[in-house]
């Protein structure tokens, strides 16, 4: 009972008069009170007289200059009463004699009632403090308070009857200067703050670890105590309960001093501060939103599917079949892509049309796989739209920017084209040619005005019409190729008289024919079909075309790669992005719940913020109290493992989970800025020196130390690829590229509105408006389109071939003898 833990109270008023050596060392707590006012002037006047007659042999001052508190109160006494006569001669005016009395005798004495009241009227100063009486009692005095300390017995405050209690010097309570003095430390069980170890056969301090232990540990050795370790009763770090105006859990323990200590996860904020103290802190942090991170599915077989989600793949494919059959209505709607399978007999009555069903679910697959086709359409229609996520990878400006860069180029590449020589190139026509029709093409391309005829018609020579390549067979002066390529041969002409040919020595003259493949339409589509990588059958010959046609590609290659870059990034960021980002995404949203520890400094932080969004939440919060609160942080952690819930908790202990678990995260940043610190009673001498070893250890790197072994270094820290995590991208729903889709769909639809177009243009152009209608001639057009028969024209009916090219049976008359205005051109080159 000879320690700091016991305190003990003298009631004797001279408590400096005893020898208290042996209790100087051992911490205990002495404490008395002083009734001798040892600081006022009439004392020190006093003891420089008793000392005086100490000189003179008189001992009266036993071994220290204190007079004790019954000479005092003598003293006073007789000082009083002195005084109470120096006032009763005044008032009388002159002096008075005292008769002898009899102490057995009733009889009183005259003035003794005028002495009396004069007593109780006086004010003196004394050496217990200011004399005054009233009704016979002193009511006005003061009793120092003494407290022992090494050096000695020290006033460390004053009790007045009006003022109460006041301690000067607190710190005399609490004489930390003491070596091996055990203090009493409160902790609450937090990992990896304070863990209990599962060892039962442990006792004391032994049975904690962790980070908080450590730092205990350190700062013991450094300041100088032991200590011993209790966990707090009612798990709590203590909060302020305003129904019943008080606190809880470890502030409890520590304003009721049951605790000298408390050495945890215990947050510094304005409320505890106010009740009492904190050291330095000794870790910074704030308050996270902890949250679940979406799981990923395992890799299968098709995984390389995995980049699109399955209803995109059932989009496709709906995609690529509709467009397919579009693509052959279309084509066989429009007679533009009806052809002649003979383009130099332009009377034939033979058409065909390149898009059948197979020829167009090939030519998607192609288009599809970027691998192209042996199609062409001769017209292509592209719909764009703005408002779709696959457009923004560049700006609105760029998309304007593009179009006109492909406008320019196409127009540019006809113009060079025209003016280049190399571009024009000599045309072989595909099949045989009737003669007539070799005529009027002779006729047309020289500009004849007058009609050209053969000479001779009737007489063909077999030997005069001849073919290097292929096998010709004559019936009734037609030649038949036995396959639709080119053939060579002679045709006698009679030229016009006022025709000057030149002749060659065979007496033939070449008429070639030649022509540009980059038309305006087809420069349009060379330019899309590089913009789109799929490519097309038209290739530049001259270098002026060629050196328009590299620019564009460079053109193409470059916006092309910037976009599926910008778009891969693009979307990947889309997908990154969490049901929650902030606090404020929380307060807007009730599909997940959220909340914090229950009796915490997070819960009081949202409590008693003054800001709205926070305000918001508490409400929240405060509406599902059992719903959303939890007791532990490892309740809270596996409320979020279970998911829809997201628990606001102080960003270390937040940090501990994430790098335990890689299924959780941590969402936005911190909502405020505080500390961890030791925490004392108020006014505890400890505070200070706690402090400045806190500063310390900071200093010499010792609590990183402490915090990695805990948090980095315990071996249960899983093993997170964050490169490897972010770069793995989800599967890419409606949301993201279902806009790909609208613009298909307006392409068709332009498609089909450019188609009936075409038709009835086409309809209105054969239309023989003597014998037949609009109407009629669009209903035979139609049904020719969807069953591949009916006339284009009565006057002149054609047969129509949808599959297959015919040969056609060609009549070429031989070369004859001619005048000398004959000439015979060789037309087939």
């Amino acid at each position: 009972m000879n320690d700091h833990r016991y305190h003990y109270m003298f009631t004797t008023f001279d408590l400096e008069t005893y020898d208290l050596e042996d209790f100087r060392y051992n911490s205990v707590n002495i404490t008395a009170f002083r009734l001798v006012d040892v600081d006022s002037k009439r004392y020190l006047e006093v003891i420089n007289q008793m000392q005086k007659l100490q000189h003179n042999g008189l001992n009266i001052i036993n071994g220290i200059p204190y007079i004790q508190t019954e000479s005092a109160l003598m003293f006073d006494s007789v000082y009083a009463f002195a005084n109470g006569l120096h006032f009763l001669n005044l008032d009388n005016h002159q002096n008075f004699y005292i008769k002898n009395l009899s102490c057995t005798s009733d009889q009183t004495w005259n003035d003794g009632i005028s002495l009396y009241n004069q007593i109780n009227a006086a004010i003196t100063d004394g050496l217990t403090g200011t004399v005054h009486f009233m009704e016979g009692r002193r009511n006005i005095f003061k009793l120092d308070i003494l407290k022992l300390k090494q050096e000695k017995i020290q006033k460390v405050g004053y009790w007045h009857p009006d003022d109460g209690v006041n301690i000067s010097d607190p710190t005399a309570f609490y004489d930390s200067n003491i070596a091996n003095i055990t203090l009493v430390v409160m902790t609450r069980e937090e990992r990896p703050y304070v863990m209990v170890k599962e060892d039962k056969n442990l006792t004391g301090n032994l049975r904690f670890e962790g980070f908080c232990i450590d730092l205990l540990k350190a700062i013991a050795t450094q300041v100088g105590f032991q200590y011993k370790i209790e966990l707090v009763p009612d798990n709590m770090y203590g909060v302020y309960i305003p129904e019943t105006n008080s606190w809880n859990g470890i502030v409890q323990e520590l304003m009721e001093r049951r605790a000298d200590l408390a050495v945890a996860s215990m947050t510094i904020n304005y409320a505890r501060e106010s009740v009492i103290d904190f050291t330095k802190p000794f870790m910074n942090l704030g308050i996270g939103i902890l949250f679940k991170v979406p799981t990923s599915q395992p890799t299968r077989l098709f995984s390389f599917m995995n980049p699109l989600a399955i209803e995109i793949w059932l989009y496709v494919l709906a995609a690529y079949i509709l467009v397919s059959f579009a693509l052959f209505v279309m084509a066989r709607f429009s007679p533009y892509e009806w052809k002649n399978p003979h383009p130099c007999y332009k009377d034939t009555d033979i058409v065909e049309n390149q898009f059948s069903i197979s020829n167009s679910f090939w030519f998607i697959t192609g288009t599809f796989l970027r691998q192209g086709s042996g199609l062409n359409p001769k017209i292509s229609d592209r719909a764009q739209t703005k408002f779709f996520s696959f457009i923004a990878p560049f700006a609105i400006e760029i998309w304007f920017y593009i179009a006109f860069g492909y406008i320019f180029v196409s127009v540019s590449i006809w113009i060079v084209a025209r003016l280049s020589p190399i571009e024009w190139v000599i045309s072989k026509p595909p099949c045989s040619m009737a003669c007539e029709h070799i005529l009027r093409e002779i006729q047309k391309e020289n500009y004849f005005d007058e009609s050209l005829e053969l000479i001779n018609k009737q007489k063909i020579p077999e030997n005069e019409v001849y073919n290097t390549e292929h096998k010709i067979k004559k019936s009734n002066n037609y030649v038949e190729h036995d396959d639709t390529t080119c053939g060579h041969g002679t045709l006698p002409l009679q030229l016009p008289n006022d025709v000057n040919e030149e002749a060659s020595d065979d007496n033939t003259v070449d008429l070639v024919r030649i022509q540009n493949n980059f038309t305006l339409k087809n420069s349009f589509w060379f330019a899309i079909g590089a913009l789109m990588q799929q490519g097309s059958d038209l290739y530049p010959r001259a270098t002026s075309t060629r050196i328009v046609g590299g620019c564009w590609f460079f053109f193409c290659l470059i916006i092309i790669s910037s976009y599926t870059a910008n778009l891969a990034a693009f979307l990947t960021v889309e997908r990154m992005i969490s049901p929650i980002e902030s606090a404020s995404d929380l307060a807007e949203q009730t599909e997940i719940s959220y909340g914090t520890l229950e009796g915490g400094s997070t819960m009081t932080f949202f409590r008693d913020s003054k800001i709205g969004i926070y305000q918001k939440m508490w409400r929240y919060m405060e509406n599902r109290k059992t719903a959303v609160f939890v007791k532990t942080y490892e309740d809270g952690i596996k409320r979020v493992i279970e998911g829809s819930y997201a628990f606001l908790m102080e960003s270390t202990m937040l940090d501990y989970a994430v790098q335990r678990d890689c299924n959780l995260t941590q969402i936005g940043g911190l909502l405020d800025s505080k500390g961890y610190g030791i925490a004392t009673p108020k006014g505890s001498p400890w505070r200070d020196k706690i402090s400045l070893a806190i500063l310390e250890l900071q200093e010499k790197g010792i609590i990183q130390i402490l915090y990695d072994k805990w948090w980095k270094n315990t071996g249960d820290v899983c093993n997170r690829d964050d490169k490897s995590k972010e770069s793995k991208a989800n599967a890419l729903g409606v949301e993201n590229i279902g806009g790909v889709f609208v613009v298909l769909l307006c392409g068709l639809a332009l498609a089909v509105v450019v188609a009936i177009f075409e038709f009835c243009w086409n309809s209105r152009k054969n239309l023989n408006t003597e014998n037949q209608s609009l109407c009629s001639e669009m209903a035979e057009e139609l049904r020719f389109a969807m069953h591949c028969h009916g006339s284009k024209s009565k006057h002149r009916p054609r047969k129509r071939n949808c599959l297959n090219c015919s040969s056609v049976p060609t009549y070429v008359p031989s070369n004859v003898s001619t005048s000398s205005v004959g000439v015979y051109y060789n037309y087939f080159n």
